[in-house]
């Protein structure tokens, strides 16, 4: 039943359908890209119905005559010899006289078929997926350790190789025949390398760009860490202006007469007369040069 049903297609939810079983559905139809669609659709409705032949609920393939109400399994309807035309039209032993097409004979399909997921309506327990990695089975002494995905480059003639997918078995070592091991088959994308050349070429073809997120800098306000040049330092249009700040050397003011002699010590009794107190500094002009001396020899000292 397997090889007369056709490969299994994947159609969500953990379910697989045989793809001449969906194909062949009333409701179905290939889309360009080679997408079937309404399978969900067929598979609902397929639950209702019972197969004319086993009495068993499931039939989605049924007889194009509108007055006809005949459903069946697609294996049940080969074994009844119902009709199948290249157009997708089915007509069942009953009104098969009706027929107006070419009879299909063979139904091996080699082509490239998907199931279309679009608008699948998720149980609550499927909510959350099933990754194809998480899927784990056997094939005899095979084990199914991932199912991979199906990209462009998995299509092949009369092959779908999916990406990821791994498989392992044990068998005889090819290195010592009294041993057994572990043969681990992996599908995995191969990049063809760069050629040296080839690289060269795409570095050239590259366009550099440097964008700068920071504001301009602008005329008024100049950098304070940035240093002049020395053309701009030299010219005589940039030298400052110097301003020249002359001293009055004739002050309104009389200068103050200080006696060089020492002052008189205030008598017990008497009353002191307010007295001006002068600092005498080294620079002054009234010191002689002798107290000049004497403070050089007391600093050395």
């Amino acid at each position: 039943m397997f090889q007369e049903g056709g490969r299994l297609l994947y159609i969500g939810q953990n379910e697989w359908a045989h793809v001449n079983c969906a194909l062949w559905s009333a409701e179905v139809f290939e889309d360009d890209d080679g997408s079937l669609k309404n399978v969900h659709m067929a598979v609902l409705r397929g639950k209702q119905l019972r197969c004319e032949k086993c009495q068993k609920p499931g039939a989605t393939v049924g007889c194009c005559l509108t007055s006809c109400t005949s459903n069946y399994h697609f294996m049940c309807a080969r074994q009844c010899h119902c009709v199948f035309l290249e157009d997708k039209k089915v007509y069942c032993p009953k009104h098969r006289d009706l027929i107006k097409g070419e009879v299909v004979s063979g139904f091996e399909v080699t082509r490239r078929i998907l199931v279309d997921l679009e608008g699948i309506s998720l149980r609550r327990k499927w909510l959350a997926g099933l990754e194809p990695e998480n899927v784990h089975m056997m094939i005899g002494s095979m084990t199914i350790d991932c199912l991979g995905i199906l990209t462009e480059l998995s299509d092949c003639k009369r092959k779908l190789f999916p990406v990821g997918y791994q498989c392992s078995r044990v068998y005889w070592s090819t290195l010592d025949a009294r041993k057994r091991c572990v043969y681990t088959c992996r599908i995995l994308v191969c990049h063809p390398p760069v050629v040296e050349n080839d690289l060269k070429s795409m570095i050239a073809l590259e366009e550099n760009r440097t964008i700068a997120h920071s504001p301009p800098p602008t005329a008024d306000f100049p950098d304070p860490f940035e240093s002049p040049r020395r053309s701009d330092t030299l010219s005589p249009t940039n030298t400052p202006k110097l301003r020249v700040y002359t001293r009055n050397r004739h002050p309104s003011y009389p200068p103050c007469q200080r006696s060089l002699g020492p002052r008189p010590m205030p008598s017990p009794g008497g009353i002191s007369q307010p007295q001006s107190h002068e600092i005498v500094t080294v620079g002054d002009s009234l010191v002689n040069p002798g107290m000049r001396n004497i403070d050089s020899r007391r600093h050395s000292s």
